[in-house]
């Protein structure tokens, strides 16, 4: 796995909207002000900001814009507007060759999990599971993204944040199974992760730690996907599990009763199917203080201690 260059100040970057569209022109102009925070120059790809049905533009569109920012050479890293849905669309026609040759920095996450498995598994360059261009890359979120993407930062553990602006990590940071092991981290968004294995432009499982996280799916649809992922042997291979952020539908009762599981039950029955280590609570998915992975790089994780080390950092 190769780790692009790190961006640094003045260094141009594309915002690209492969997944859906951007709500109003006001919140595409905010996004410009928010990755322009970290020093960086921006370039709006050509078709950003149009709409096709619930999708940035037509799948065409989409795929133009995120190939012309891999093979224009000046630009050196590329921030997805926003997730919602659509990536997975056009998996099949990204340059995947040409990112392997000049490999730069692909940020997002959500429904941009699909793009950044999809480029580190047929690339071998390893991709940045954190802030969409929307968010305003503040506090711990910022300092943690500056630190994966940026010169001059540095990566080894992934902490907890020493304090919380928002909601704090559902359900919260424990032990499920314990043990210490080590693999690439892959993974992302539960969502898109599930149909995506065992496809040309899925992750590669075989001793990888899977990282998930997921939002507003009931226990009952989690339970369902990682099932899928079981029925299909995905899961047997993995060397560990870390589970970040799945907060509940706002209907959904965090104690379900007798009648249904708790997502902490869900958790423990993969117990049932898997032996490798598994921890619970990582700050990571759909959160305000969320951590940036690199998809594709080597971790160790220690399920006793809940911890996620990077090892052969950039």
């Amino acid at each position: 796995m190769i780790y692009p260059p790190r961006l640094k100040a003045n260094d141009l970057v594309a915002i690209c909207s492969p997944a859906g569209a951007t709500e109003s022109e006001a919140t595409l102009e905010q996004a410009v002000r928010n990755v322009e925070s970290l020093g960086l120059r921006v370039k709006l790809m050509p078709n950003v900001g149009k709409r096709w049905g619930y999708l940035g533009g037509t799948d065409q569109e989409r795929a133009d814009d995120f190939n012309a920012a891999i093979r224009d050479e000046e630009i050196r890293g590329i921030i997805c507007l926003r997730g919602g849905y659509g990536t997975m669309r056009i998996l099949p026609m990204l340059d995947y060759k040409h990112l392997s040759r000049h490999p730069k920095v692909i940020l997002g996450y959500s429904d941009i999990s699909a793009i950044l498995n999809a480029a580190a598994h047929k690339s071998g360059v390893i991709t940045f599971h954190g802030p969409i261009a929307e968010a305003k890359f503040l506090g711990f979120e910022g300092d943690c993204a500056r630190q994966a993407i940026m010169e001059g930062g540095e990566l080894s553990v992934f902490p907890n944040p020493p304090s919380l602006t928002g909601d704090a990590v559902y359900p919260p940071l424990r032990t499920v199974q314990g043990g210490k092991t080590q693999g690439r981290l892959v993974g992302g968004n539960l969502s898109l992760i599930e149909p995506c294995a065992g496809t040309p432009y899925g992750p590669e499982m075989q001793g990888a730690i899977l990282f998930l996280e997921d939002v507003a799916e009931a226990p009952y649809r989690v339970d369902r996907m990682l099932t899928s992922l079981w029925l299909r042997g995905e899961l047997q291979k993995l060397s560990g599990i870390v589970l970040g952020d799945f907060r509940l539908p706002t209907d959904e009762p965090a104690d379900p009763g007798p009648k249904s599981f708790s997502m902490d039950q869900v958790f423990d029955n993969l117990k049932m199917w898997v032996k490798c280590p598994i921890f619970c609570g990582l700050h990571a998915g759909h959160i305000r203080e969320k951590l940036t992975l690199p998809i594709g790089a080597t971790v160790e994780m220690d399920a006793d201690q809940q911890t996620l080390r990077l090892l052969n950092p950039q």
